[in-house]
This record gives structure tokens, C-alpha cells and sequence, in this order.
């Protein structure tokens, strides 16, 4: 009777996953017949290559059949997007469906606003919660993570740098450039996250070493591989690996004292002109197959559980278990805050 009773329950189980393995099945289905009446999906992002843009292209096309659609790829700026996307939401004519750029509190200030379609994609189970990444369940995950990082050019740099303090060197006086948290919220993202860890001091005594600051975080790792200013404080691990998979001479460091990570989520705009090629579309960048691509052509961090690290991004992007992520708590952020913050930077560095 026993075994009759447990026999039935594993068959109703069964029923159970088939009924919803259709379900899915069946909504995926309806999602691509909406997207071919759409035509194409416009996303909007920031650090993106042309190679990873291009892959994204071909591969979302191929895997759900969409052959004759059109992927617009508009690689931008930060602060270019939040005034492109405020202006389009005040205007009420909205050409784009996904952004994706390291901003939380620009993503928290939509949200909090109803400007983000709530969606939980089925490719989400397979991203862990973690310490010091924005989320927001049923609307976005902790994905395509970076890092500010110390990065040195070795060919200039005789030594390794470990810690934060290894910045002091008298030595390195007049060859140290960094990201603008002026210019750039994802810098500004990271000063803030630094100021848990290291006090004001630090800090001022960082801004006698004579920092030449940029922008771009590109630009920054370009200085650096040419050796023009072999040294940065504010470094970024994606464009590290980038420029090394280009044979540029660069090596990073993740200090013990903790390091400031950020999301790269894809988020969908609740007045989104192609919701369901834009569902589709961030179906496929969490894949397995879109973040192996965010990975090995981005060079963002691995979050998925089932994608593994390749050997050669474990210098830039190792297991982040391995790394002491300093916990931010980016829903909170306030303006307030954040001014504050670009005020005391100024005040410290003289810009």
C-alpha cells in the first residue's frame, strides 16, 4: 500500500514538471511570434566590445529562429544613457526596450518610479544571490559583474601591488591615472564604497601622488598598457582583460582590504515599444550561452552558476567566493548621499 502511495506521488510529480516544462514551452512560443510582428528590440549599453555585440547579434537570431530581425546594439555612455532615457520617459517616446550599464542608483530610481517591466526570467534560478551586488528579484539579477581594481603595467612596475597603502610609494608620484568619480558614476559608484574601507586620510595623502583622472574607464587601461601612466587606483577588471586578450602588458589586484563590485544587469523599460523581443532578448544574455559570451569577449565576472571561469580570465575575474566584496547597500542610495560624496572628492583632489 505503501509503495502504491509513493509510486503514485512520483508520477504525479512527473505530470507535474511536463505540465510545466509545456507551459514554458508554450510561453516562450508566444514570445517569439509576438517579437517577429516587432521587427527588432534597441538596447542601450554601456562597456559593451564590438565583438560581444556581434556575438549577441548572430546568436540571439539563431537560437530562436529570428532570422530576418533586426538587433540595435546603441553603445553609449553612462551618463548618456540616464539622459537619454529621462528625456525619452519625459517626452513620452520611448525608442528603446533594454539598458544595461552599472548604475543602480539610476536602476533603483526607475524602479521606484514604475519605469521597469517587471519580469522574472526563467534564466534567472541559475544566479546566486551576492554581498555588495545590486538585485532586485523579479526584475533584475546580480549579472555581468565588475570590479575597481588596482591595475600596473609589469614591463614599468617592478612590483606587485597587494594592498591600497602600496599606492603611497613615493615612487609612483606623477605615473598614477584613474577613473573620474566626477565624470563617471560607476567611479564615483567606487570612491563611495572605498570610503567604508579607507578612511579620509588615505585618501588625501593618495592625492599628493599626482593623479591625471579620465573618464572613460578605457582610456584609463590604455594609459596604463602604454606605460604613459603605468598606474591606476581606479582601474576597471573588464577593460583589464580586454586589453590583455589584446596582448597589452597589465596585471591586476583585488586588495584584501575589500573591492567595490557592480552588476551589469540587462532591465527591460516598463513602456518597452517591443516587449516581447526584449523578454527574448534577456532570456538570451542570462543563458549559459550568453554569459560563457559576456565572460570570455566582455570580460565581466562570472555569476551564473554553470558557467566556469577559463584559465585565462582567472587573473582578471577569479571566483568572486575569492574576493572580500565590500557589502553596499545600492537600493538605499540616496542623491544626497552621492552628492556628498562628489563634494568631498573635489574637496580632497582639487579638480
Amino acid at each position: 500500500m505503501r509503495r502504491g502511495k509513493v509510486i503514485l506521488m512520483l508520477w504525479v510529480v512527473l505530470l507535474l514538471i511536463g505540465a510545466s516544462q509545456a507551459f514554458a514551452a508554450e510561453d516562450q512560443s508566444k514570445l517569439i511570434e509576438g517579437a517577429k510582428k516587432e521587427g527588432k528590440v534597441v538596447y542601450w549599453a554601456t562597456g559593451m566590445t564590438p565583438q560581444l555585440a556581434k556575438a549577441f547579434d548572430e546568436g540571439f537570431k539563431k537560437r530562436y529562429g529570428l532570422l530576418n530581425f533586426e538587433v540595435v546594439f546603441a553603445p553609449t555612455r553612462t551618463t548618456e544613457v540616464i539622459a537619454k532615457v529621462s528625456q525619452e520617459l519625459r517626452i513620452k517616446r520611448l525608442s528603446v526596450d533594454i539598458l544595461s550599464g552599472t548604475m543602480p542608483e539610476f536602476y533603483y530610481d526607475l524602479l521606484r518610479a514604475g519605469e521597469v517591466m517587471k519580469y522574472d526570467s526563467p534564466e534567472y534560478k541559475y544566479f546566486p544571490m551576492i554581498k555588495g551586488l545590486d538585485a532586485e528579484p523579479g526584475y533584475w539579477v546580480g549579472t555581468n559583474a565588475v570590479a575597481s581594481v588596482l591595475m600596473w603595467n609589469p614591463k614599468v612596475i617592478k612590483k606587485d601591488l597587494v594592498t591600497y597603502t602600496d599606492l603611497l610609494d613615493p615612487g609612483f608620484k606623477g605615473l598614477m591615472v584613474s577613473g573620474d568619480p566626477l565624470k563617471s558614476e560607476a567611479a564615483l559608484m567606487a570612491y563611495m564604497g572605498w570610503r567604508k574601507i579607507l578612511n579620509k586620510d588615505f585618501f588625501l595623502k593618495l592625492a599628493r601622488q599626482n593623479i591625471f583622472f579620465l573618464m572613460r574607464y578605457p582610456d584609463v587601461t590604455s594609459r596604463v598598457v602604454t606605460g604613459e601612466r603605468p598606474v591606476t587606483f581606479l582601474g576597471n577588471s573588464r577593460t583589464a582583460y580586454v586589453a590583455a586578450m589584446e596582448g597589452g602588458d597589465i596585471k591586476v589586484c583585488y586588495p584584501k582590504e575589500g573591492v567595490v563590485m557592480l552588476s551589469n544587469p540587462f532591465l527591460i523599460l516598463a513602456k518597452s515599444p517591443r516587449p516581447n523581443a526584449a523578454k527574448l532578448f534577456v532570456d538570451y544574455v542570462s543563458s549559459e550561452e550568453g554569459q560563457r559570451l559576456m565572460a570570455e569577449l566582455g570580460g565581466y565576472f562570472v555569476t551564473r552558476k554553470d558557467v566556469k571561469i577559463s584559465p585565462k580570465m582567472r587573473p582578471f575575474t577569479p571566483p568572486i567566493t575569492d574576493i572580500n566584496v565590500i557589502p553596499m547597500d545600492w537600493k538605499s542610495l540616496t542623491e544626497k548621499e552621492t552628492e556628498k560624496a562628489r563634494k568631498e572628492f573635489l574637496e580632497i583632489f582639487g579638480k
